[in-house]
């Protein structure tokens, strides 16, 4: 008998100590709230999130779209991120937030628009489009995005954005580490703003400052990132989604809820269209532009409502093909571009003039639609031709591609 009192004891002491270690753990994580699930930040463009914002930047993306509230909203890749900046003067409304993150694919976009809609309708949001967030073969969802951080299911049924999920979080041993980190240098800046773009004087200064990598190391690099990527193939259809259809979701929910949605294809380097012909997907590049104008059409009508407005920016413009610097001129900055998938807020901040006031920015942005689409094709495929003439180094660079071993 008094050996299972002493058993009893022991189990009993055991599990109240566990109870507190957790109950320590949850305290702490709450309190230093690492990835922002209980505290708001003011939109500011200003002040720069702390350096752990960025280790699982879509929890803390949608944490703050929940928290904050914002009256208008960008979407998007990693391009947008960088490249438009929530405090342009073209917006509707002052607390602008950019939703942006790196790498997603359609479903995850569709995802963080679903929940914006459900937290507070935005007044205006922006939402560039990029080839390769239609394609799965090599753009599955990240392991850092989480159904359960949304303030709806996929259904768009509300669900308890505290419930399982986020006590698994804040019990987890990572986010204990995150939290103590947090804690022991609280006043650290890291590359995102409270307003969610993307600070690129971090960017800046592995350029200009550390002598890390210059343009051409960049360039070369995200070329040779996106051709192995397209050189899986382009699959829109994967483990049951496809993001068309997502596409087309996102359209609809739009239409229904009368949202004020600017549509716009991003720009990149005219390199980097060259590497998508040079992986084989010219032709399907085009396909797409067709589809997505294609199917915003048919969403209107469904509607009974005017088309949203889809500018493309991309093609062959005096920005899209700026020269990269050679030789001695090789550590000098860029005007437009970080290297040939991402483009500088400068650049943005015309893109945004075209997309929100409708300026004239010297023919950059061409609205797109069913009627004007096949000659607008034609154009850009006669501004390739010209630009391949007058610039054999950079094709016979990007024509090398062909021969690495894609793994």
């Amino acid at each position: 008998m008094k050996r299972k009192n002493t058993y009893r004891s022991y189990f009993t002491a055991l599990a109240l100590g566990i109870f507190i270690f957790l109950g320590a753990g949850v305290i702490l994580n709450c309190y230093a709230d690492p990835f922002m699930y209980l505290r708001a930040h003011k939109i500011d463009e200003t002040i720069n999130h702390n350096p752990l914002f960025r280790e699982q930047i879509r929890i803390s993306k949608a944490n703050q779209l929940a928290l904050t509230q914002p009256c208008a909203l960008i979407l998007g890749s990693s391009r947008t991120e960088y490249g438009l900046n929530p405090a342009h003067d073209g917006f509707a409304c002052k607390a602008v937030y950019n939703a942006a993150i790196p790498s997603p694919n359609m479903y995850e976009i569709y995802r963080y628009f679903q929940h914006a809609l459900a937290v507070k309708k935005p007044q205006q949001v922006v939402l560039p489009l990029d080839f390769f967030v239609f394609d799965l073969s090599g753009n599955e969802n990240s392991p850092d995005f989480i159904e359960e951080i949304f303030a709806v299911d996929p259904q768009g049924r509300p669900q308890n954005r505290y419930g399982f999920d986020f006590m698994k979080k804040m019990t987890s041993a990572d986010v204990l580490g995150w939290s103590l980190k947090r804690l022991l240098n609280p006043d650290a800046d890291g590359p995102y703003r409270h307003n969610g773009f993307r600070d690129v004087s971090y960017k800046a200064r592995a350029f200009y400052e550390t002598d890390k990598e210059t343009h051409r190391d960049a360039f070369e690099g995200s070329e040779m990132s996106f051709y192995k990527l397209f050189a899986d193939g382009f699959d829109t259809r994967q483990n049951g989604i496809d993001t068309l259809e997502i596409y087309n979701r996102l359209l609809e929910l739009a239409y229904e809820n009368d949202v004020d949605l600017r549509l716009l294809i991003s720009p990149s380097h005219a390199r980097m269209y060259e590497t998508i012909a040079v992986a084989g997907l010219y032709e399907r590049w085009e396909d797409w532009k067709r589809e997505i104008v294609s199917m915003n059409e048919k969403a209107a009508k469904k509607y009974d409502k005017t088309p949203y407005v889809i500018l493309d920016f991309s093609g062959y413009s005096k920005y899209t093909t700026e020269k990269l610097p050679r030789g001695s001129a090789e550590s000098k900055p860029m005007t437009w571009w970080w290297e040939s998938s991402h483009y500088k807020s400068n650049l943005g901040d015309m893109v945004l003039e075209r997309a929100l006031l409708n300026k004239d920015v010297a023919g950059f942005g061409v609205r797109l639609d069913n009627h004007n689409m096949e000659q607008h094709l034609k154009n850009i495929r006669l501004g390739r031709e010209r630009w391949r003439r007058d610039n054999p180094q950079d094709v016979a660079y990007i024509e090398a591609l062909k021969n690495i071993t894609v793994k």
